[in-house]
């Protein structure tokens, strides 16, 4: 089943990301992956979006509702500076910018893995995550406010969509 051409209005986890478009100055274009269809199966997720800046979108089986965002394209293996990077916790509105710029707070594309947002946020291929703290990623320069609470998280959703910057 392909998912060419699905917009956000089908997404499970967000219908509005309005706030996220305008923030970013992007539009999203259409769902490329979706866990309830594909599982965490890494190579379906490198066919369907891999050339485009993406947006992720995870739903935890806490019920927090969660999302990346890279304007890199995710292709092959790189480590890269992204300073338009985000880490998002839709349930609280916020927004994690990228405030470092070190070794350790690169978006790491690879074509056997997800995507890694620094040593922040990792999305593994069984369905599972990390929270390793706001290393690179901070909300207003505000330490102590944290994306979730939990170190490791497991994933109920993940959808990504292709994004047009």
């Amino acid at each position: 089943q392909r998912l060419n051409g699905l917009s956000i209005n089908n997404s499970n986890i967000i219908t509005n990301l309005d706030q996220f478009q305008t923030l970013t100055n992007t539009e999203i274009k259409n769902k490329c992956y979706d866990s309830e269809i594909y599982g965490f199966n890494i190579n379906r997720f490198h066919e369907n979006c891999d050339g485009y800046p993406i947006l992720i979108l995870l739903k935890l089986y806490s019920g927090e509702k969660l999302g990346a965002f890279t304007s890199i394209t995710n292709e092959g293996i790189k480590n890269v500076f992204d300073e338009k990077s985000l880490l998002i916790n839709f349930d609280k509105n916020e927004y994690f910018i990228l405030e470092k710029e070190n070794k350790e707070c690169f978006v790491y594309s690879h074509f056997d893995k997800f995507p890694k947002f620094g040593n922040d946020l990792v999305i593994y291929q069984d369905g599972k995550g990390s929270y390793l703290g706001n290393n690179c990623y901070k909300l207003n320069g505000d330490n102590n406010k944290k994306l979730i609470e939990e170190k490791e998280f497991e994933i109920d959703v993940m959808e990504i969509y292709k994004v047009k910057l």
